[in-house]
């Protein structure tokens, strides 16, 4: 019998990789893909998880952004699917002001390095394949964002009576979020949250 997975509402990221294994992917892959998985993390954990490495003395108490990933089957590639670089002056200032909120690193790098990493792994490939949804590299994060505002992970979990600090069987996070019609993933690490992907 499978034993039921616990996890304890307290997020802790997923290492990111280093920038020098960021540069060992050279060559470009096919941008075709299935479907798009939208990752958060919880940036009190987040932090934590990172130790002395994280940047902030105040971590922030809120659901942040990793990522809006095009994906195949259960893996996350396709990845570096163009060369076209990271231009931050395509975003607004309302889209900026948003970010360094709610789409931040933890580690010793500054938002805008984040963003390029994101965009050259991920998001080269949304607009690569999908013109409908993605048209240019604006539309990327405009998406992200629109993501980020459409499932308020906080208010999806408190209504069903998940807050911070509680430990809950994994049923319990999946069955709360049945009220959005997508699928969900959950990643723990032992019996911490590490993550929610929705797709």
């Amino acid at each position: 019998m499978n034993r039921i997975l616990i996890c304890f509402f307290a997020l802790a990221i997923l290492i990111i990789a280093n920038n020098a294994l960021w540069e060992l992917q050279l060559e470009l892959e096919d941008s075709h893909f299935d479907h798009i998985v939208f990752t958060q993390f919880w940036a009190p954990e987040a932090c934590k998880s990172l130790g002395k490495h994280c940047k902030f003395a105040k971590v922030p108490s809120n659901w942040t952004i990793h990522g809006t990933w095009p994906t195949i089957n259960n893996t996350h590639e396709p990845m570096y699917c163009t060369n076209e670089p990271f231009n931050q002056s395509l975003l607004t200032a309302d889209m900026l002001k948003f970010m360094n909120v709610h789409w931040i690193t933890f580690e010793n790098q500054t938002n805008p390095s984040f963003w390029e990493h994101e965009w050259s792994r991920h998001g080269t490939c949304a607009v690569d394949g999908d013109k409908t949804q993605f048209p240019d590299q604006k539309s990327y994060f405009t998406k992200s964002i629109q993501l980020y505002n459409k499932y308020n992970i906080s208010a999806i979990l408190h209504e069903s009576g998940i807050v911070p600090g509680m430990s809950r069987p994994q049923e319990d996070f999946l069955k709360a979020f049945k009220t959005i019609g997508k699928l969900v993933r959950l990643g723990c690490n032992k019996d911490n949250l590490l993550s929610i992907e929705i797709c």
